[in-house]
């Protein structure tokens, strides 16, 4: 099967121009910003560099143009990654790692649409939580987080992935003891915690169209987060092992 750049699915019969030209007030600007690196990649709009021969005699020039350096495009974003993931892997300690996943109810997700500034919030509080077991063991962990606003399927989904070390130094600097965080314990946490964070902040919020309609004298904001803290979140927190 061929496989197509993120650039060629854009420019194919217009792909990019229609979308634009249909949902331009929607895009934000950072998008726009990032497409339009995108599709000058490789481009010699964005400058180049022109290569000569050193022989006189020949006449052969190659210009090699500049890349966008864009995070969404094919071939630069995926050599960013493997750039940034080597850089990690010399600074993170050799030991075993736990990988948690931190998701929330899909009603809260628009919130992060229209108050992006909630995100940064939202993974120190998923730290927070390993970090707060982590003090009461009285040891110092290991951890990186990304924050995802899609799943695998593109749709919107917010969550946080956390990957915290199985064990940290103790405070004094002397031992290393072995740590296992269970799911209930930082599910509990977790949940209290990001229901929390939207009673303290609901002053400031943008309420999303769709649950702003919803509310009402007899169905405030603060009714409608104890029906989602009160709800069963089976899926709220996957954990995995694995060995830096």
């Amino acid at each position: 099967m061929a496989k197509f750049t993120i650039k060629q699915i854009l420019t194919s019969n217009k792909n990019w121009w229609r979308f634009f030209e249909n949902n331009e007030a929607r895009i934000r600007l950072a998008i726009l910003i990032c497409v339009i690196k995108l599709l000058s990649c490789k481009n010699t709009v964005r400058g180049y560099h022109e290569y000569r021969c050193s022989n006189p005699a020949c006449s052969h020039v190659k210009h090699v143009p500049h890349t966008c350096k864009c995070k969404a495009c094919s071939s630069c974003g995926k050599k960013a990654t493997e750039i940034w993931i080597k850089k990690q892997t010399q600074l993170l300690p050799n030991t075993s790692w736990q990988h948690i996943t931190f998701t929330m109810p899909s009603q809260l997700w628009d919130f992060f649409w229209y108050n992006r500034w909630l995100l940064n919030k939202m993974g120190l509080i998923a730290a927070n939580c390993v970090k707060s077991i982590g003090k009461k063991k009285k040891v110092i962990l290991g951890i990186f987080i990304a924050i995802h606003t899609f799943g695998r399927d593109l749709k919107r989904n917010v969550h946080v992935h956390l990957s915290v070390t199985t064990g940290g130094i103790t405070e004094d600097l002397t031992q290393w003891k072995n740590i296992f965080f269970h799911q209930e314990t930082l599910m509990r946490t977790w949940r209290y915690q990001i229901i929390q964070l939207f009673r303290k902040v609901q002053s400031q919020l943008v309420i999303p169209p769709g649950i702003q309609k919803q509310l009402h004298h007899a169905f405030t904001f603060n009714q409608f987060l104890d029906l989602l803290y009160k709800k069963t979140l089976d899926r709220s927190l996957q954990q995995t092992l694995y060995r830096s």
